[in-house]
């Protein structure tokens, strides 16, 4: 989770309350716990909590006279949270707080505190070495966790303890020892104080078990929000909010109604299994004017709250239905607002009437502000995603439009491939391109225009057009035709940088006779061609390097390399998303390619197949990770003594152009 996404969740949050690692280093602490300590977040927030809580003087003596440390109570407490991974309360204990104001540079302050765990799965590898967490009935057990966290949630409650002793804070310490050094006087007092003592005990012990209740609340709350800061999709916080958030209110089931994408009229409830089956079913869609409570607090933007049956059947005959099929009679619908906005409505159900006193209700309500900043948040990113999505789409459609089908002479067959970056936003500008020039050479073109946006992927198609009709109608070698191109892109001030390749395959009457072809290419910045014979080695071909690219200097001299090749080879040009990896050099991602190609051929695959085996193998398998799109163009020249092989498919060519390959 983010370092903001963090402090936003605790900001929300009603209660005083540390996230703490497993060093007990503050992470984070909630607004309320930074003012009830006197203290900012950004003097907390880093620090070791007994570093930020140092012990004070008054306490220092007290130990060396034999007192209980404090430091020692309260670690000793967050330290069996850690070793167990159960939570532990603490109903009273003193711990003096630093006080500029006071003389002594510490006030004296009482406090209950319940530390909770904060886990997480173990991995595969770890969880055999350690033995389930048990929870539950007696034997029963869940997956394997690890304690990663503490939630410490706190509790001044020094003017409380004062109140019930009648004594002032300052004096509660000093009593609080004499208690201790007069244990033995206390056994012979009477019969009378025995009962009070007893009685005031049952009434603690009613009091801690209520305040461990509400803490054990607050904390699944403040681990709710915590996964709630995760979520990835609207789906991820329905799911939270319906699996543990209403669970943690103490609700008996409930329900988050969100306004359906793109239609407003209309509202999308995902409802816990708590409401039953039949809820869930006749109430998966409502729309957005339907007169339930759910729909008015959404539409209307205010809290609806029904405490009992009386209160819900008075708001509408439609009620009935919905306590019979939840099993539920008091209900809390409230607003999911954020940024001014209506997102929805969060449901809670209750089976007994409910009081819903003003902490309850606060309570509710800052769950509530919570959801829907996430829920805000989520939708953003998902309007986002869906904008870049159509976009990239449009331009991918558009792309794929420009990169024309091959021409396949009769014993050249010629395979293309273009694959989009993973990423919707990583629009790119990689093209191939192959055609035939008057005098029946093939030509075969690779390029790459620099940068992945929409400006990059028009600027490939000017590219791709002046490069091919400079060729088509020159004729000239490739050298020639790079310079042309560079030049035209001077002339036409078109600001754009590019790599590419242009490769051309020749072949005079005693070269035929011979079973040989020519290749002759020049590389404007790009990566090497790739060549497999027809014996299956595989060799890269860029003994002479590559020239600069175009774009940057149109009369940079330029160079042609040749290569005589045996009918049955195979030649591969590609652009850098087939071999590039983020954090690797790109002499290793080279290798990989020779590899892989060198495996294909050696198990014989045709040319399909040996061109989509590499993607499968160098591509796919990054999956999110292939942040860069890919363009592929291959020919595997067959012999001519023979007719064209089946699997090379029909032959096609412009007319009036003879073309053998």
């Amino acid at each position: 989770m983010s370092r903001e996404n963090l402090r936003s969740v605790f900001d929300a949050l009603p209660f005083a309350c540390v996230l703490l690692d497993t060093d007990l280093v503050i992470v984070q602490v909630s607004g309320v716990y930074a003012t009830t300590m006197g203290m900012t977040r950004e003097q907390l927030v880093g620090r070791h909590l007994f570093d930020a809580f140092p012990r004070s003087d008054a306490a220092e003596e007290a130990v060396r006279r034999g007192a209980v440390d404090p430091v020692v109570l309260v670690r000793a407490s967050l330290q069996r949270v850690l070793d167990t991974g159960q939570p532990d309360p603490v109903p009273l204990q003193k711990y003096d707080l630093p006080d500029a104001r006071s003389p002594t540079g510490f006030s004296e302050r009482w406090w209950s505190f319940t530390t909770f765990p904060v886990t997480e799965p173990l991995t595969a590898a770890a969880a055999p070495a350690l033995a389930p967490v048990r929870s539950g009935a007696q034997g029963s057990e869940t997956a394997p966790v690890r304690v990663s966290g503490l939630l410490h949630l706190t509790e001044d409650v020094t003017d409380e303890v004062a109140r019930r002793t009648g004594l002032p804070a300052g004096a509660l310490q000093a009593v609080a020892e004499e208690v201790q050094r007069s244990t033995a006087l206390l056994r012979g007092r009477t019969r009378e104080l025995e009962a009070d003592l007893y009685a005031r005990a049952v009434q603690v012990q009613a009091l801690t078990a209520a305040r461990e209740t509400a803490a054990s609340r607050l904390a699944g709350l403040a681990r709710t929000a915590l996964a709630l800061a995760e979520a990835r999709s609207v789906q991820d916080l329905t799911d939270q909010i319906s699996d543990q958030g209403l669970a943690a209110l103490g609700c008996d089931g409930g329900a988050v109604a969100i306004f359906t994408p793109g239609d407003a009229t209309t509202m999308d409830l995902t409802i816990t299994d708590g409401f039953g089956e039949a809820t869930q079913r006749d109430y998966a869609r409502l729309p957005s004017d339907s007169p339930l409570p759910a729909c008015v607090a959404a539409t209307t933007g205010r809290t609806v709250l029904l405490h009992d049956a009386a209160a819900s059947t008075g708001w509408g005959p439609e009620m009935g239905a919905v306590m019979a099929s939840s099993g539920s009679q008091a209900f809390a619908c409230l607003p999911l607002t954020a940024g001014g906005h209506r997102l929805g409505a969060l449901v809670a159900g209750w089976r007994d009437p409910q009081v819903f006193d003003a902490e309850q209700v606060e309570l509710l309500s800052a769950f509530a502000a919570q959801c829907a900043q996430v829920l805000d948040r989520l939708l953003v990113a998902e309007a986002e995603r869906a904008a870049a999505l159509a976009a990239a789409a449009a331009w991918e459609t558009l792309q794929r439009s420009l990169l024309t089908a091959p021409p396949e002479p009769d014993h050249a067959q010629v395979v293309v491939r273009y694959r989009a970056a993973a990423r919707a936003a990583q629009v790119g500008g990689d093209w191939y391109d192959a055609f035939i020039q008057p005098d029946g050479s093939s030509v075969l073109v690779i390029g790459d225009v620099i940068g992945h946006d929409t400006i990059a992927a028009a600027a490939m198609g000017q590219v791709r057009t002046m490069l091919r009709s400079v060729a088509a109608h020159t004729g000239e070698g490739p050298a020639a035709v790079l310079t042309a191109t560079d030049r035209l892109l001077r002339t036409l001030m078109l600001e754009t940088s590019a790599t590419a390749l242009v490769a051309r395959l020749e072949q005079s009457p005693d070269e035929r006779a011979r079973g040989v072809s020519r290749v002759r290419w020049s590389s404007a910045g790009h990566l090497p061609p790739l060549l497999i014979d027809g014996h299956g080695a595989v060799t890269l071909l860029g003994a002479m390097g590559a020239d600069l690219m175009l774009g940057v200097d149109p009369q940079t001299p330029r160079h042609e390399s040749e290569v005589t090749v045996d009918r049955g080879s195979t030649l591969l040009l590609y652009t850098d998303g087939l071999v590039e990896r983020r954090g690797e050099s790109l002499e290793v991602g080279l290798e990989r390619l020779r590899l892989a190609a060198e495996d294909l051929a050696a198990a014989g695959a045709g040319l399909d197949d040996l061109v989509d085996g590499l993607l499968v193998r160098l591509v796919d398998v990054q999956g999110e990770r292939a942040d860069d799109d890919v363009a592929l163009i291959a020919v595997r020249l067959h012999r001519q003594d023979r007719p064209r092989p089946a699997e090379a498919g029909p032959r096609s060519l412009p007319e009036d152009v003879a073309a053998d390959g």
